[in-house]
Protein backbone atom coordinates (compact mmCIF):
# COMPACT_ATOMS: atom_id res chain seq x y z
CA UNK A 1 0.00 0.00 0.00
CA UNK A 2 1.15 3.55 -1.10
CA UNK A 3 1.23 6.11 2.22
CA UNK A 4 1.37 9.77 2.77
CA UNK A 5 2.82 11.30 5.98
CA UNK A 6 0.14 13.33 8.14
CA UNK A 7 -0.08 14.98 10.95
CA UNK A 8 -3.01 15.78 13.21
CA UNK A 9 -3.34 18.30 16.55
CA UNK A 10 -1.22 21.02 15.20
CA UNK A 11 1.77 18.68 13.88
CA UNK A 12 1.15 16.81 17.73
CA UNK A 13 0.50 13.62 16.33
CA UNK A 14 2.62 12.25 12.70
CA UNK A 15 1.40 9.36 10.96
CA UNK A 16 1.14 7.35 8.00
CA UNK A 17 -2.29 7.06 6.12
CA UNK A 18 -2.76 5.08 2.69
CA UNK A 19 -2.10 7.64 -0.10
CA UNK A 20 -5.39 5.99 -1.91
CA UNK A 21 -8.77 5.11 0.07
CA UNK A 22 -10.19 6.23 3.16
CA UNK A 23 -8.33 9.21 4.44
CA UNK A 24 -8.25 10.83 7.84
CA UNK A 25 -10.61 13.62 8.41
CA UNK A 26 -11.80 15.67 11.70
CA UNK A 27 -13.90 12.79 13.17
CA UNK A 28 -10.93 10.83 15.12
CA UNK A 29 -9.69 14.25 16.44
CA UNK A 30 -13.05 14.75 17.95
CA UNK A 31 -13.84 10.99 18.66
CA UNK A 32 -10.37 11.21 21.21
CA UNK A 33 -11.51 14.52 22.24
CA UNK A 34 -14.44 13.26 23.78
CA UNK A 35 -13.15 10.11 25.40
CA UNK A 36 -13.01 10.79 29.05
CA UNK A 37 -9.81 8.47 29.35
CA UNK A 38 -7.58 8.95 32.20
CA UNK A 39 -3.96 7.36 32.69
CA UNK A 40 -4.59 4.07 32.82
CA UNK A 41 -7.59 2.98 31.55
CA UNK A 42 -8.20 0.45 28.99
CA UNK A 43 -9.38 1.99 25.63
CA UNK A 44 -10.66 0.21 22.17
CA UNK A 45 -11.38 1.58 19.17
CA UNK A 46 -13.67 -0.44 17.07
CA UNK A 47 -12.60 0.37 13.05
CA UNK A 48 -9.57 2.10 13.90
CA UNK A 49 -7.95 2.34 10.73
CA UNK A 50 -4.57 3.73 10.41
CA UNK A 51 -4.96 4.47 13.86
CA UNK A 52 -5.38 8.39 14.10
CA UNK A 53 -7.95 8.08 16.59
CA UNK A 54 -5.65 6.12 18.96
CA UNK A 55 -2.90 8.48 18.28
CA UNK A 56 -4.85 11.36 18.79
CA UNK A 57 -6.47 10.32 22.44
CA UNK A 58 -2.69 8.62 23.33
CA UNK A 59 -1.26 12.22 22.62
CA UNK A 60 -4.08 13.62 24.48
CA UNK A 61 -4.16 11.13 27.73
CA UNK A 62 -0.40 9.51 28.10
CA UNK A 63 -0.68 6.54 29.63
CA UNK A 64 -3.83 4.66 28.17
CA UNK A 65 -3.70 1.43 27.32
CA UNK A 66 -5.19 1.29 23.50
CA UNK A 67 -6.40 -1.17 21.85
CA UNK A 68 -8.12 -1.36 18.15
CA UNK A 69 -10.22 -3.23 16.07
CA UNK A 70 -9.61 -3.38 12.45
CA UNK A 71 -10.97 -5.60 9.05
CA UNK A 72 -9.20 -4.48 6.60
CA UNK A 73 -5.25 -6.15 6.97
CA UNK A 74 -3.47 -3.63 5.98
CA UNK A 75 -5.07 -0.88 7.29
CA UNK A 76 -4.60 -2.92 10.37
CA UNK A 77 -0.73 -3.43 9.80
CA UNK A 78 -0.34 0.63 9.12
CA UNK A 79 -2.09 0.94 12.87
CA UNK A 80 -0.02 -1.00 14.33
CA UNK A 81 2.99 0.46 13.00
CA UNK A 82 1.86 4.22 13.75
CA UNK A 83 0.51 3.55 17.56
CA UNK A 84 2.61 0.71 18.67
CA UNK A 85 -0.69 -0.42 20.28
CA UNK A 86 -2.57 -3.90 20.25
CA UNK A 87 -4.35 -3.71 16.58
CA UNK A 88 -6.63 -7.10 16.13
CA UNK A 89 -7.21 -7.95 12.72
CA UNK A 90 -10.93 -8.65 12.86
CA UNK A 91 -14.55 -7.81 11.75
CA UNK A 92 -16.12 -5.86 14.91
CA UNK A 93 -19.37 -7.58 14.82
CA UNK A 94 -17.26 -10.96 15.09
CA UNK A 95 -15.20 -9.91 17.69
CA UNK A 96 -14.45 -11.07 20.93
CA UNK A 97 -13.01 -8.66 23.55
CA UNK A 98 -10.61 -9.52 25.88
CA UNK A 99 -12.04 -6.63 27.99
CA UNK A 100 -13.24 -5.30 30.71
CA UNK A 101 -12.34 -1.82 28.45
CA UNK A 102 -13.17 1.48 30.50
CA UNK A 103 -13.90 2.48 27.40
CA UNK A 104 -14.87 2.17 23.71
CA UNK A 105 -14.98 4.75 20.88
CA UNK A 106 -16.00 4.28 17.31
CA UNK A 107 -16.69 6.18 14.41
CA UNK A 108 -18.76 3.91 12.01
CA UNK A 109 -19.56 3.72 8.80
CA UNK A 110 -22.04 6.37 8.37
CA UNK A 111 -23.06 5.70 4.40
CA UNK A 112 -25.91 3.23 3.64
CA UNK A 113 -25.33 0.23 1.34
CA UNK A 114 -28.29 1.27 -1.22
CA UNK A 115 -25.67 4.71 -2.04
CA UNK A 116 -23.42 4.09 -4.47
CA UNK A 117 -19.97 3.22 -3.53
CA UNK A 118 -16.34 4.10 -3.67
CA UNK A 119 -14.48 2.42 -7.03
CA UNK A 120 -11.66 2.09 -4.56
CA UNK A 121 -12.55 -1.08 -1.95
CA UNK A 122 -11.12 0.31 0.95
CA UNK A 123 -13.16 3.30 1.21
CA UNK A 124 -16.06 1.17 0.77
CA UNK A 125 -15.16 -1.12 3.99
CA UNK A 126 -14.83 2.39 5.64
CA UNK A 127 -17.73 4.21 5.09
CA UNK A 128 -20.71 1.83 4.39
CA UNK A 129 -22.38 -0.36 6.19
CA UNK A 130 -26.14 -1.72 7.02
Amino acid sequence: METTDGTLLGGRVAYRQPAIGYRTGIEPVLLAAHCPARPGDRVIEAGCGAGAGLLCLLARVPGILAEGIEADPAMANLARHNTGATIHHADVAAFVAAGPYDHAIANPPWHDLAGTPSTVPSRVLAKRAD
